[in-house]
């Protein structure tokens, strides 16, 4: 299923709309502009987890926000737009998911899209010392 754009609204340092063209899409931009940001909300909607491991808490623009959210809208066989809505209130921290603006559960909104990230620490799995792995 085809991405076609992905939203940001104060998730890490990100606060900003995306469209996603079929075929190979190159993000190229300064340093701390967001690009691994980027990648780690898109995978987060499909996971609802990080892959930095970085608690769901500090996901929220620090300092600025106490809610977060991240929108990614799919064209295939049929239209689906996919939300992550975090939020703290009273110390209280939580995460809600949504399929086409409704509430659903995090089991099935889970893997609604696939993703394969590869980072350089992944190949010290397979390059570093036993003692390291």
């Amino acid at each position: 299923m085809p991405i076609t754009s992905i939203s940001f609204k104060d998730f890490k340092n990100l606060n900003d709309s995306f469209s996603v063209k079929p075929g190979i899409n190159l993000l190229i931009h300064s340093n701390g502009w967001g690009k691994t940001n980027f990648l780690e909300g898109l995978d987060y909607v499909s996971t609802l987890k990080s892959f930095r491991g970085t608690p769901d808490r500090e996901l929220l623009q620090w300092g600025k926000s106490q809610f977060a959210q991240v929108t990614v809208e799919i064209n295939g066989p049929e239209y689906k737009k996919l939300s992550v809505v975090l939020s703290e209130a009273d110390d209280k921290f939580s995460k809600r998911v949504f399929t086409n603006d409704s509430p659903t559960n995090a089991k099935k909104f889970k893997y609604q899209i696939r993703t394969v990230l590869y980072s350089p620490h992944i190949a010290d799995i397979v390059s570093s010392d036993p003692e390291t792995r």
